[in-house]
């Protein structure tokens, strides 16, 4: 979409699509935990800025980011509305090649002075090179990349004075913590290695997010951390290290009462495999109380390296965790699964009342799950495991994620899951038959990557339904489809023909939009077999060598995917018997690959 074509929108959708503009002239990479949101729209100079934004005075972005701050200073002087009351970041970048001096920034924005809320430099501490006093004074966010020496003195309460996040890059010694301001909210760093047994790290009182990464560690490095005394902080993360993670340690870390979400490497709670009982940390209390979590924690995530020399413990004895609403694994470095959790009383899940969301992942104690977990439950995902029966009970459970397990044939017996259940993943599995009847409330269901012959018995709510890559067709037995499905996936099923499509009632199906039937053996097709719902058809690569009927009958239908069929002729012939091929709403039909005449191409 042209940015000049944006006014035709509604107010609403016009504020929402530009919630961050970033004039993006040259092309360098974003600090390290810089993501951008889905709203975030690209120009290529502040001129095209400054017309997107007179374009209409609805348009009033959250943020804009300056990646060549003179791009700044020149909409401050042709359009100054722009910048008021709105969040405006400047990148200070040794690649800008083209642009002024950085010498001269300081003195140019004197000229035309605007509101700054965030820095993002790689020119090191010597702020006073290129910025400002009444510049700095309203940042409240300043990220320092380059690997040059920090100098923390130069960040001072007089130069930042409502700076509350600071993100440095070059890695700190522990003892420069002291010089960091005192009103910090948020902090992130590098940390170098040190060979204390015992450190406070002296950071201020006033910090609620923490996030500190421990650059290269001595495998000899066994340091007590203190940050006890930070009684406000609220998020609190510590990066795993290769190195650390793998070795077999009792290093403790003294956690804030205040912590509500927590994230550590597994390290911290996980022991040698054979040390991983009941009996051991009885017998231990000093390394079993290593790490004590906050009453007040919310959120949990662990992550590591993989070790598979190490089992994840999970202490509910020692740690009740009464507000705990999560419980999960980051996505990085290596798969929980892979240390295993062996030493885990379930039985205490059900107390853990404020609990929504756990991923129990990579439990090898049990081939038979059997829990009861607590009422405010409502999504579960649990994966590579070796469960080959669950009983799982949870009234109020509707999200369930059991793909990339051991489940093989399961059964009314061996598999019970809640009533309350609308979303099921049984994907990525071994299972050959699957009889089991599923919840009522079933709304959508995903059984991709098995090896099932035939679908069970699908109850009447099931909208979504994902069957790919199985072996559907391989028997004579044909699902009979819920009425009310929308978006059946049966694609990569090599048995599958146009029998299974033309015995069930899938034309009765009438909220039925899209239709996913590729790499299928379909060789024949009657489009009359199909609901006139369709909003979508994809029956790409499926040796179709005789199609019947006319896609006009689909009024809704935007588009229809037909690769890798051999349809010469058939264009041709609908559009001479018919005169139209295809209705109105029509917007993508792909042939690639079908041996098309000429005719039919003109037909098109």
């Amino acid at each position: 979409m042209m940015f000049f074509s944006v006014p035709i929108l509604g107010g609403f959708a016009k504020r929402a699509v530009n919630s961050t503009v970033v004039i993006n002239r040259p092309k360098v990479p974003v600090s390290r935990y810089l993501v951008y949101d889905d709203d975030t729209k690209f120009v290529r100079n502040s001129s095209e800025c400054v017309k997107l934004l007179r374009s209409d005075p609805d348009l009033t972005p959250k943020r804009i980011i300056f990646e060549n701050p003179f791009d700044a200073i020149e909409s401050a002087r042709t359009f100054p509305s722009a910048l008021t009351n709105v969040g405006t970041k400047l990148c200070f970048r040794r690649e800008h090649s083209k642009a002024p001096a950085s010498s001269t920034f300081a003195h140019e924005y004197l000229k035309a002075p605007f509101r700054v809320h965030s820095i993002e430099t790689s020119y090191g501490f010597a702020f006073d090179d290129y910025l400002c006093l009444i510049l700095t004074r309203n940042a409240r966010v300043l990220s320092v990349l380059g690997k040059k020496a920090s100098d923390l003195k130069s960040i001072s309460s007089i130069f930042f004075s409502c700076l509350s996040s600071l993100e440095i890059e070059a890695p700190l010694d522990a003892e420069d913590f002291r010089l960091l301001p005192k009103y910090l909210k948020k902090f992130v760093c590098l940390m170098k290695p040190t060979v204390a047994r015992e450190m406070k790290l002296d950071l201020p009182e006033s910090l609620e997010v923490l996030n500190i990464d421990i650059i290269w560690v001595d495998v000899d490095m066994l340091c007590n951390f203190d940050i006890s005394h930070l009684s406000n902080l609220k998020l609190l993360q510590v990066l795993p290290n290769t190195r650390l993670d793998s070795q077999d340690y009792s290093q403790g870390l003294n956690i804030p009462d205040s912590v509500e979400y927590l994230c550590i490497p597994h390290s911290f709670i996980s022991y040698v495999k054979e040390d991983a009982t009941l009996k051991f940390l009885k017998a231990n209390p000093t390394i079993r109380t290593r790490i004590r979590m906050p009453d007040v924690l919310k959120e949990l995530e662990i992550l590591g390296s993989v070790d598979t020399r190490r089992a994840i413990v999970l202490d509910f004895h020692l740690n009740k965790l009464p507000q705990l609403e999560y419980l999960g694994r980051a996505i990085g470095i290596g798969p929980i699964g892979a240390a295993p959790v062996r030493c885990i009383d379930f039985k205490k899940l059900q107390f853990l009342d404020n609990l929504t969301e756990p991923m129990l992942c990579g439990i090898n104690k049990t081939v038979h799950f059997k829990c009861k977990l607590p009422d405010s439950l409502r999504k579960l995902v649990s994966g590579q495991c070796i469960f080959r029966a669950l009983h799982i009970e949870a009234t109020g459970l509707k999200y369930l994620d059991l793909s990339r397990n051991q489940l093989t044939n399961i059964n009314n017996e061996m598999f019970e899951i809640p009533a309350s259940v609308q979303e099921l993943n049984l994907s990525s599995n071994t299972m050959h038959t699957m009889d089991v009847l599923l919840p009522d409330s079933l709304q959508k269901l995903d059984l991709s990557n098995n090896r099932l012959e035939c679908i069970p018995n699908l109850p009447d709510s099931l909208e979504v339904s994902n069957c790919h890559g199985n072996q559907l067709g391989k028997r004579d037995r044909v699902p009979k489809f819920p009425e009310a499905l929308k978006w059946p996936r049966l694609s990569s099923n090599k048995d599958l023909t146009f029998s299974f499509i033309e015995r069930p009632n899938l034309s009765q199906c009438t909220q039925l939009t899209n239709l996913i039937l590729w790499q299928t053996s379909i060789d024949r097709l009657d489009l009359s077999c199909l609901p006139s719902s369709l909003v979508m058809l994809d029956v790409s690569s499926c040796g179709i060598s005789y199609l019947t009927g006319i896609f006009a009958r689909f009024q809704r239908l935007e588009e229809v995917i037909l690769n890798r069929n051999s349809l010469n002729g058939y264009f041709a012939h609908g559009t001479g018997v018919f005169g139209v091929v295809f209705a109105s709403k029509i917007k993508v039909v792909q042939v690639f690959g079908c041996m098309l005449s000429v005719y039919d191409v003109q037909a098109l």
